[in-house]
Order: C-alpha cells, then structure tokens, then sequence
C-alpha cells in the first residue's frame, strides 16, 4: 500500500470522513502552493489533490479555469509540480494525488512520467480525460510505480462501465456529485445518493464526492452517503480573495474537518 491507500483505509476503518483539498499548482506562486499544502494537513485535511496547470481544463468552471491561467502566467510546468512535490516531502509525508489532463502528461513521456512521480512523491493520480478504454498503458505505469490510478465515477456511468471503473481504481473513487463542471454550488447534489447506491454494489473502497462542496454544511450533508469530500472551487476562492491566504485557507480548511467530524 502507499500513503494515500493508508490514510483513506484507516479512515474508513475508523469511521473517520475523508477530507480532500485541491490546490491549483502554481496558484499564487510554487512558493505560497508549497506554504498552503503545509497549512491544510495541519488544519484536517487528509490529502492534498494538486492541479496542473493546463490552457483547456474542460472540466473545470471558471473559478479554477481563472486559477489555471494565473499559474500559467507563472510559467508553472508538470515538471514544475513534481519538484513541488519533492519539496514536500522533504517536510511531510501526507498523501499527494495529481489531477491534470492527457496533453501534459503525453507530452512529457508517460513512462517518465510514472517513474518521475514516484521519485517525487506522488500517491495518486487523475487523468480526467482520459476514458478508462484507452487507460491501459497508463494503468499499468502508474500501478508499476506505487501510484494509485484515482477514477472518476459519474451519475450518466452505466452500471458496466461503473464496475470497470470499480476494479481498476486505487486509493479513493472520485464521486462526481453533480453533473457539469466543478464550481462552488450551495444545494444538495440530487445525482448523487442514487450513484452513491449503485457504486456500492461493486465496491467497498473509500469513495469520495466531488464537484460543487462549497461549505460546511454542505460537506456533512454530502458525507452522509460518502467516505468524504473533495473541495476544489470554494477553497481556490478563498485564497484568490485573501490577503492572508494561509489563514484564511487553514481557517476554511478546519471548519470543514470540524463539519466532516460532527458526521
């Protein structure tokens, strides 16, 4: 097992709802990413999910399609991001996932790819756009190299398609709550205790729901159905808008490990 199947399994054994956070890499700089990943594992988050940044994020809604293009501006790379990541392990040992899109990973090299993540550090990954028909090669790098394949479950995936995505991913089941893209919403997601209801019928693993956490509350309602949630837009928002982004990211950070504890 590897960092991020460690956390998420013990967790679960434990009863404990699962808090993922996501960072856009690069956003505002490598130095205040490496200062804010810090800060959330001290404020309750359980693993950081750490975005590439990518010109087209087809699945991402304007607050994290604007936090591309500052780090972008930055001239942040993937191989940026892997020395990103081999500086925090020189501090912490917490599980680090990698979200980005085919194009940057094709154009490094999948196999350097999968061998220099592991040099880093790297636990997981999530290609998001990539269909689990045409992931073999990469399942198979990444699995050769400790890193889990984390895949995405979403409320249109048939029940056959839901039972390969089952058998193939590792460390968590990205829930993707609400159709659409991500972005910070304040209602319910309707989708998700029917997808919630079939996923179980073909695993027991940790799954996490994602896309649209934008509170507190909203988690606890979430992480009724889940192992817990992943929280992208509203956190990048709250740093975009702050002066002191590490104190208002670890104040926005344990107020949702205070919600997720009272589940």
């Amino acid at each position: 097992m590897n960092r991020l199947m460690n956390r998420m399994n013990e967790n679960k054994q434990a009863g404990r709802k699962s808090l993922v956070c996501f960072l856009t890499a690069g956003d505002p700089s490598q130095d205040e990413t490496f200062q804010l990943v810090l800060a959330a594992e001290r404020a309750g988050c359980d693993t950081i999910e750490l975005g590439i940044p990518f010109s087209d994020p087809m699945a991402d809604g304007p607050v994290i399609q604007a936090a591309n293009s500052r780090a972008l501006a930055n001239h942040v790379s993937l191989h940026d991001v892997l020395a990103l990541v081999a500086r925090i392990r020189q501090e912490s040992q917490f599980p680090i996932v990698i979200m980005t899109y085919l194009n940057p990973v094709m154009s490094y090299g999948i196999e350097s790819f999968a061998v220099d993540a592991e040099k880093a550090g790297v636990d997981g990954v999530i290609l998001v756009d990539v269909p689990l028909g045409e992931a073999e090669e990469g399942l198979v790098l990444l699995n050769a190299h400790n890193i889990c394949p984390v895949m995405l479950a979403a409320p249109t995936s048939t029940d056959e398609r839901l039972e390969d995505i089952c058998r193939q991913a590792k460390g968590f089941l990205y829930a993707v709550a609400r159709m659409g893209v991500t972005g910070a919403y304040t209602d319910a997601p309707s989708e998700l205790p029917l997808l919630m209801e079939r996923i179980r019928k073909h695993t027991d693993m940790p799954v996490m729901a994602g896309f649209g956490i934008s509170n507190p509350e909203l988690a606890k309602s979430v992480a009724v159905y889940t192992d817990g949630v992943i929280v992208g837009s509203a956190l990048v928002t709250v740093i975009a808008e702050a002066s002191d982004r590490v104190g208002a990211a670890t104040a926005f950070i344990t107020a949702m490990r205070c919600a997720l504890d009272e589940v």
